[in-house]
């Protein structure tokens, strides 16, 4: 009995500070993010993590818009810490998480990938635009003919895609594809009319007028699949070293 009584007692003391209403966050009892008390904000990593208290912040005005973004009306946060240069009283969160603008600039996290934000969009693919440049999901440039860019297909991971000029899959360009007459077969294999590729390969000898991917055979059967194998999505859904694709830097916006 006494055993029982000394653990309800640990447990109370334990729980006391989730009543209180101006107590420091604690990742055992409340979720991570922004926690704004009666005169205090502070911003609690994720379990096991600690909170700690952000300095200066006006609690008066401070908004919360996610786990990552917050304001008030001084600063943009970003994890806690301070967004430097973001415009507090214009600055929004997009629809893509990590994603937010103010009236100057395109945030991706703490970077400013774009300096127009009146023309950027969310694509497809974890892709975005502007009036400029295309961008990767990382904020490389992919493409600098947004008004021709166009999402291909999008589909068993290869995100085909093109401009006026070059052919793409997965951020890798596609040599001496036509982009005005490519087309996608089915998973990695794709072709212009005149040539056949598979992936970023193009396919010697291939005979157009009856080429045609093959299904792989479902898990129940036993016949082997002649398709070739699929390539490593886990190096290849992202620009390789060789992809000729021009990378602005990440750290400021034009």
């Amino acid at each position: 009995m006494r055993k029982v009584v000394v653990g309800m007692c640990v447990l109370a003391l334990a729980l006391l500070p989730a009543c209180s209403r101006n107590r420091t966050p604690n990742s055992l009892f409340d979720a991570s993010g922004y926690h704004v008390t009666d005169d205090k904000v502070f911003y609690l990593n994720a379990f096991p993590g600690k909170a700690f208290q952000i300095d200066g912040a006006d609690v008066a005005s401070f908004q919360v818009f996610d786990q990552t973004y917050a304001r008030d009306k001084s600063n943009v946060y970003l994890n806690g810490g301070v967004l430097s240069g973001a415009d507090a009283a214009t600055f929004l969160p997009l629809e893509r998480p990590g994603f937010a603008k103010d009236a100057h600039h395109v945030y991706q996290r703490d970077v400013a990938i774009s300096a127009d934000p009146a023309h950027f969009e969310l694509l497809d693919g974890e892709l975005s635009k502007d009036g400029s440049a295309v961008y990767w999901s990382d904020g490389r440039v992919l493409s600098e003919d947004p008004a021709h860019f166009v999402i291909i297909s999008n589909v068993d991971h290869y995100l085909f895609t093109k401009d006026a000029e070059t052919v793409q899959v997965n951020g890798n360009p596609i040599d001496q594809a036509d982009p005005a007459t490519f087309r996608v077969l089915g998973g990695a294999y794709a072709t212009d009319g005149r040539r056949a590729f598979y992936f970023t390969d193009r396919i010697p000898d291939a005979s157009l007028a009856s080429f045609h991917p093959i299904r792989r055979p479902s898990a129940c059967s036993t016949r082997p699949s002649s398709a070739r194998p699929m390539p490593n999505t886990a190096t290849t859904d992202r620009p390789s070293s060789r992809a000729r694709i021009h990378v602005r830097s990440r750290r400021g916006a034009p």
